[in-house]
């Protein structure tokens, strides 16, 4: 006796998890057949009947503490919880509406618990570790209850008046296509028909993962079990439910390899058998269906009048409700909601003041009623959060268990089957569907959370990359390359979604749209750790801020913004006030702000916050170059993007002017852009001789390029830290160059290279002229940027510090 009040106590103070798994099973098993129990013991003691209707009420409330524990928990964190977060968005507009509408406290009270009461269930399990051994028991308790519930259906089915006299439940038949629709041991065929339904999708889970044939061939039986209620809800849901099943199974089979099996194909014979009766049967509740609450006018139909209304309520108190226990729930019917007069609802048949029994016929206008169109929509996010949270961590379960992975495809099906019900029945709030609705998504959860977190213990953490097309060109592009290529790809999972590509508004559109669309499946599915966001000016700011704020605000990751915009400060500069709160409400919302050079670090520390900002020079895989050059001309070499922001322009001025000072130089143009207009200005003024444009290179040609030339030249008006420059010091070139953006944090004036103001051709022509004719200056030079890369530059020193903003930001989130 002591060891079993010890046992209760363990219960209900929640300190053994190990014995309060124990119960659980038993609980829903008494939960199941709580209606039945209820019009048994009622007949005998109204009072014990009554703490039996509203036991899974009081075992709700008794199980707060567990809800509690988990919320205040060192692993939970609202701010990561979009479940919680919308649920309390959704009760603050219920209790707006209520008390605009001067609903009384206690039926507000009512109302919120009724709704809510589903997600306080979800918590309560889900706060609760599941292992595979656990689901098992589960499974056995059930199979044995199944086996019960089967054997009293085949008795209802040919003696359905003694059981139903017998257990005092529904004692009207309802018979349909000529045959009864079985109800077993429940109260009503709706629910006997779910729980089938339940049964069938757990077997059709488990088969679809496991592939046993028994599994297959029990899920069948269920299937038909099931369709013997003969409710349209549940058909539909067990054929979309199977539809979806089998499409996410890709691997389709071969009938090369079964041609010859006789076995296979009777198995495919029957299956044709069992699927069209299926087809019959759901036809003819099809049509039942439209003919009872579709092809009617709405004073006809309780459900469609609940429908209509609820839409009108919902449209006339927009953006509220007309309040909790207002329209469409049990609280609305108990106390007969004035809502209904007001809409002459009253007069509906099923909606009678006096008879109100159809009062709580479908679910999702009642939603609509008390929390307006708004509650609706976050209800419907919140479930399709559930379902791809659940998607998530079944895709990435690991093949060793095997159970778990196929009770995470079975949550999967309950919430397609239970939103397809939803519609005819209140299946999230009405017992006892609702009890084991959340419970299974509570279980599915507690399994994702533990094996998510042992998954994140032993793979290499996620890290989403966002930024132009691999296949465009410049300089973001070679940074992504870059790492891409590292042992940054060895310590962590690089995914990559590409926004932007050059060309036609038509090819810009469409990659940005296919990006986006990534975008959400990939946060969905499989949400990364760390958000990496490549971002420049301009068109490229306004898209990249829409990927932030939905990181930031919706899916909670930790983000990097890194910019690349060597025109930043001018096109701030041209913003209006209202244009610079939103760069600057942006741009605080990342978790880092990588930035090229010092200079770019004092710009951004006036819009972003200093402390989020972090240096990270643009650097290259040394090339450890030694060659020799003996040109007989000097060539410079330009790499770029052709037109006016780096200084082509002013170059073709400066070869002009060298052309007239007899000077002996080759100058090859290497890049995209204005090609046509430089070809041109070069035939305009006879310079064949001395240019040459070699249109876009890249990879091996430009490496050639790089040993072959004497001198690079780029005199940009605006950069930021230029890879060309870089790789150009790498290969131990002298530069020319502007003092703009981080330049002067890699050339020294008339130390590694020359500085002149953009625009000032006569200061490049200098420049230019002065490393022609001195060889020993440009050797010179050369060397000290040689040394300068290795020593600042180097890309693996470099993204050593990237990997540690990664650690950092996945250790804090």
């Amino acid at each position: 006796m002591k060891r079993k009040i010890e046992y209760f106590q363990s219960i209900l103070l929640y300190k053994d998890q190990t014995n309060i798994k124990k119960f659980l099973p038993f609980l829903f098993v008494f939960l199941l057949f709580q209606d039945v129990f209820f019009q048994n013991v009622n007949m005998l003691s109204h009072s014990v009947g009554k703490m039996v209707n509203y036991f899974d009420e009081i075992v709700i409330i008794l199980g707060l503490p567990y809800v509690f524990r988990l919320f205040n928990s060192h692993n939970y964190s609202l701010k990561g919880d979009y479940i919680a977060k919308s649920l309390l968005i959704m009760l603050l507009i219920g209790m707006i509406s209520s008390i605009a509408n001067e609903v009384p406290f206690h039926i507000m009270l009512q109302g919120a618990f009724l709704t809510f009461k589903g997600f306080l269930v979800f918590y309560i399990i889900r706060s609760i570790s599941f292992t595979q051994e656990d689901i098992q028991k589960f499974v056995t308790v059930f199979k044995n209850v199944t086996i019960v519930v089967i054997f009293f259906s085949i008795v209802d089915m040919i003696f359905p008046e003694f059981l139903r006299s017998l257990l005092h439940t529904n004692e009207r038949i309802d018979i349909r296509m000529g045959m009864v629709s079985i109800q077993s041991i429940f109260n009503h065929p709706g629910v006997y028909g779910w729980y089938m339904g339940f049964v069938s999708l757990y077997l059709l889970a488990k088969y679809k993962v496991i592939r046993k044939k028994k599994d297959g061939l029990l899920t069948i039986g269920a299937f038909i079990a099931s369709f013997l209620s003969f409710r349209f809800k549940t058909v539909l849901g067990l054929i979309v439910n199977t539809i979806f099943s089998f499409v996410s199974y890709y691997r389709l089979f071969s009938l090369k390899k079964y041609k010859d099996n006789r076995k296979f194909w009777w198995i495919i014979f029957v299956g044709i058998v069992v699927a069209a009766s299926f087809i019959i049967v759901a036809g003819y509740l099809t049509v039942l269906t439209i003919q009872r609450y579709i092809a009617v006018d709405y004073t006809e139909s309780a459900r469609k009048a609940l429908y209509v209304f609820g839409f009108v309520i919902a449209y006339k108190e927009f953006p509220f409700g007309v309040g909790l226990g207002r329209y469409g729930s049990w609280t609305a019917r108990e106390h007969y909601s004035p809502v209904y007069f007001e809409y002459g609802l009253d007069k509906i048949y099923g909606l009678y003041s006096k008879d109100p029994k159809w009062a709580t016929d479908t679910y999702w206008p009642a939603i609509m009623g008390e929390f307006g169109f708004i509650g609706a929509v976050l209800l419907l996010s919140i479930f399709f959060a559930m379902f791809m949270f659940i998607y998530r961590a079944y895709k990435r379960h690991h093949q060793g268990q095997l159970e778990e992975k196929a009770f995470l495809f079975f949550g999967l099906l309950v919430i397609i089957q239970s939103f397809i019900e939803s519609f005819g029945e209140q299946v999230y709030n009405s017992g006892p569907q609702y009890i084991f609705i959340f419970s299974v998504l509570g279980v599915c959860f507690s399994i994702a959370d533990r094996t998510m977190k042992e998954k994140g213990d032993n793979m290499k953490p996620t890290v989403l990359t966002i930024g132009s097309s691999l296949k465009d060109k410049g300089g973001i592009v070679t940074v992504i390359h870059n790492i891409r290529d590292s042992f940054i790809s060895e310590k962590f999972h690089l995914d990559m979604v590409e926004t932007y590509i050059t060309g036609s508004k038509r090819d810009r559109l469409k990659i940005f749209l296919k990006g986006f669309f990534q975008f959400l499946y990939k946060m969905f599915m499989n949400r990364p750790d760390v958000v990496h966001i490549h971002m420049s000016y301009k068109g490229s700011f306004y898209r990249k801020s829409i990927f932030i704020l939905l990181t930031k605000l919706i899916f909670h990751v930790p983000t990097i913004v890194h910019i690349h915009g060597s025109s930043f400060k001018d096109f701030y500069a041209s913003l209006s006030n209202v244009q610079k709160k939103y760069v600057k409400y942006v741009l605080n919302q990342a978790d880092k702000l990588i930035v090229l050079s010092e200079e770019w670090k004092k710009f951004f520390s006036e819009i972003a916050n200093e402390h989020k900002i972090k240096i990270l020079y643009n650097g290259v895989h040394l090339s450890h170059f030694t060659g020799t050059r003996a040109n007989d001309v000097p060539i410079c070499l330009f790499l770029g993007r052709l037109g006016k922001r780096k200084g082509t322009y002013d170059l073709l001025e400066c070869a002009r002017v060298m052309k007239d000072r007899k000077l002996k130089f080759k100058l090859l143009l290497a890049g995209d852009g204005e090609i046509e207009k430089v070809e041109e200005y070069i035939k305009k003024y006879e310079l064949q001789n001395y240019i040459e444009v070699l249109g876009w290179i890249s990879g091996n040609e430009k490496t050639e390029l790089l040993k072959k030339a004497d001198i690079f030249v780029l005199p940009s008006y605006n950069e930021g830290l230029p890879m060309a420059i870089l790789e150009a010091m790498d290969f131990g070139l002298p530069i020319v160059s502007t003092p703009v953006g981080g330049i002067p944090e890699a050339v020294k004036h008339l130390e590694n290279g020359f500085l002149v103001q953009p625009g000032d051709t006569e200061s490049i022509v200098l420049a230019l002229e002065n490393l022609i004719i001195n060889k020993d200056l440009r050797e010179r030079m050369g060397e000290k940027n040689k040394e300068k890369v290795k020593n600042k530059f180097d890309l693996n020193v470099l993204l050593h510090d990237l990997e540690q903003v990664y650690n950092e930001l996945i250790k804090n989130r």
